[in-house]
């Protein structure tokens, strides 16, 4: 509103059109201190004379109709027939509008239910209020379209019809506000008796920023002076400053209309709005107030630091919030995604909130005045190498190339791991040195890039390059050996991502080959860090080298009174109906042996290695087995020992040579 009133003709005409240039020129060379520019006040415009001339038509009527009148003449004599004809046509296509608006509401419904069946169910709403409100906004549209049509068709300019098309464009802006606002705060987006609240306030404002318009655009076109243009503009812009103290009492309903969002920055400025509501309504009618005044600089200062830097904030919060929101029901459809599709979902989500952050935070600088006073400081040298000087710029411009490229690399190598990879359905081996790869060249060029921006040459890195040759040689061996064994396993494929091996007496899976270091996750979901170089030096059990399929050995003992062939039945009948057990190759049975306690068989079963252990397979097939032994009365025996003795042996046999009978000791001991 403010804007608007601003930059109204009249306006240009009757303030000085010097001080906005001479202001400009201030804040570019700063002869005169930003204190005198920032208080600079413009002309009114009026005096106390201009208050009689506006009583004036109140105390003369007739004579302010009669001029007013001979106006609206001398503009029809020029406008002629066809603007007259224009005129009339607009109002005709108007009225038009308005008799068909209820059967065009009609077909809209129609179409809007229609299309519905094929929107998402949240959109739903927000797809009948975006009907409703273009059913509202049809006639002023139209009238407006044609409006401009007509006017171009028969060259026809004038006041009058620039008049009519401000009042066209104030009409179509006011109804699709009013009714957009009616969507807003009558719907379950705002609570039912603060929604009501709020739209009643600004319906009403709208209305009174309608009619202010109106009102001093048709004094321009009805040739009012100069000093009563400038006194109305003032009149209207103090009392839409003075309108903010409708929401004076309508704290509560104010706050509705911020979502709860999980953001903390976002949270501790809802508390700091709740706390200093009626500060901030003053400090909005203040600044309605020195604009009014002629103080524009320095209420242009205010705004800029007050209210445009919260919405600049708003905005950043709101936009990082449905970016997150759409990621997540883009990425995240399932309960329990992929470790692929969660890594890239992470990296997105890092890679929007930096730039998200980043660029309201430069928007942020440049609103408020900050950033132009930044960069000359940011750039003032702090040393110098060779010829090149260093500055903060600089070096921030370097971390931000360096990074970005870092973070490029890692956004597109979890893409092509989400996405291209399992399309393409290639080997893990592969896609791991390709990713290897890529992260080393992006990485790399962004590295070379960033010196590049720093003034390095790189020609010098050659001597460097050398003398680091030297330092690894001797005391980095241990390093570079690592390096070069993980170069080996990630382009030899010994290794590669999802393997199952046994490094020594750990088994597990391979979850990444890193530059200096393998990570192994156990099946206890342990994760080892083992270095490259005792990879490549040491035997490495790999399950899955050429193939994932492993053969399994599940030991089994029955009694000696079962019969084997039922057995082998019962063992072949469990494997084949376990989900766990490959059916390609077949189970198959062995007999084992004729142990001590039972009969041992043996049921070899293939399993994936990739998808499962055999410890959760045995743990599966022994549970079956159990149940389906006992369905066939198989017993499955413990170990057990058979002690027979004998009858008919001479007692003497048994007793040692040296030892007596019981009768001839018990004798001896009674002699002696």
């Amino acid at each position: 509103m403010l804007v608007l009133l601003g930059n109204d003709p009249a306006q240009a005409r009757s303030n000085d059109p010097s001080l906005p240039r001479q202001a400009a020129e201030t804040f570019e060379d700063e002869r005169i201190p930003p204190a005198k520019v920032l208080f600079a006040r413009q002309p009114l415009g009026f005096d106390l004379k201009t208050w009689r001339k506006l009583l004036a038509p109140a105390q003369t009527p007739t004579a302010f109709f009669t001029n007013a009148a001979a106006v609206v003449e001398e503009e029809r004599q020029q406008l002629g027939g066809m603007g007259v004809f224009l005129l009339g046509f607009c109002a005709l296509a108007l009225g038009v509008a308005f008799v068909t608006r209820r059967r065009l509401a009609t077909t809209v419904h129609l179409w809007t239910e229609a299309l519905a069946a094929h929107v998402p169910l949240p959109y739903r709403p927000m797809l009948s209020a975006t009907g409703r409100i273009a059913v509202v906004a049809f006639p002023p549209v139209l009238g407006l379209l044609l409006f401009l049509f007509v006017q171009a068709l028969t060259e026809q300019e004038g006041p009058v019809l620039h008049f009519a098309t401000q009042l066209l464009m104030l009409w179509m802006g006011a109804t699709v506000l009013t009714h957009l606002a009616r969507e807003v705060f009558l719907s379950p987006l705002v609570p039912a008796p603060h929604g009501a609240a709020l739209f009643q306030c600004v319906r009403l404002m709208m209305y009174y920023a309608v009619c202010g318009l109106a009102l001093l655009w048709g004094g321009t076109v009805l040739h009012l002076p100069p000093d009563m243009l400038a006194l109305v503009r003032f009149l209207l812009i103090l009392m839409t400053a003075s309108s903010v103290f409708l929401l004076w009492s309508r704290k509560e309903a104010i706050l509705a209309l911020f979502p709860p969002l999980p953001n903390r920055l976002y949270q501790r400025f809802l508390t700091t709005l709740s706390a200093a509501y009626q500060p901030l309504l003053l400090l909005t009618f203040t600044t309605g107030l020195l604009w009014a005044l002629g103080y524009q600089n320095l209420a242009s200062f205010l705004w800029q630091r007050s209210w445009a830097l919260a919405a600049v904030f708003l905005a950043a919060v709101f936009l990082h919030h449905v970016a997150l929101r759409w990621m997540r029901q883009w990425l995240l459809p399932d309960t329990s995604p992929s470790e692929t599709t969660l890594a890239f979902h992470n990296t997105l989500v890092l890679t929007v909130t930096v730039a998200i952050a980043g660029a309201g935070v430069l928007f942020a600088l440049a609103l408020i005045g900050l950033l132009a006073a930044l960069l000359p400081l940011l750039a003032a040298p702090l040393l110098t190498v060779g010829t090149t000087s260093l500055s903060v710029l600089l070096l921030m411009q370097t971390t931000v190339i360096i990074a970005t490229f870092f973070l490029g690399a890692r956004l597109l190598r979890t893409y092509l791991d989400h996405q291209i990879y399992p399309a393409l359905d290639l080997d893990l081996g592969v896609a791991a040195a390709i990713n290897t790869f890529l992260g080393y060249a992006l990485g790399t060029v962004g590295l070379l890039i960033g010196l590049r921006t720093l003034g390095l040459d790189l020609q010098a890195l050659t001597i460097f390059a050398g003398a680091l040759g030297i330092g690894a040689g001797f005391g980095l061996q241990s390093l570079i050996s690592d390096i070069a064994s993980g170069l080996t396993l990630v382009f030899g494929r010994t290794l590669r991502r999802g393997d199952f091996v046994k490094i020594g007496e750990v088994e597990g899976f391979i979850q990444e080959v890193g530059v200096r270091s393998t990570r192994l996750r156990t099946t206890d979901d342990i994760e080892i860090l083992t270095p490259n170089s005792q990879l490549v030096s040491h035997t490495i059990t790999n399950y899955t080298h050429t193939s994932p399929l492993v053969r399994l050995h599940v030991p089994v003992g029955v009694s000696y009174s079962a019969d084997p062939e039922r057995v082998k039945d019962v063992l072949l009948e469990v494997a084949q109906h376990c989900p766990r057990v490959q059916t390609h190759p077949a189970p198959d049975v062995w007999f084992v042996t004729c142990g001590d306690s039972a009969l041992l068989f043996e049921l070899l079963v293939w399993i994936n290695s990739r998808r499962m252990t055999a410890g959760e397979v045995k743990s599966a097939l022994y549970f079956d087995l159990f149940r389906a032994l006992k369905a066939a009365d198989i017993e499955i025996p413990f170990p057990q020992h058979d002690i027979h003795i004998r009858s008919g042996i001479v007692r003497e046999r048994l007793l040692p040579q040296n030892s007596a009978a019981p009768g001839e000791e018990g004798r001896r001991g009674t002699k002696d």
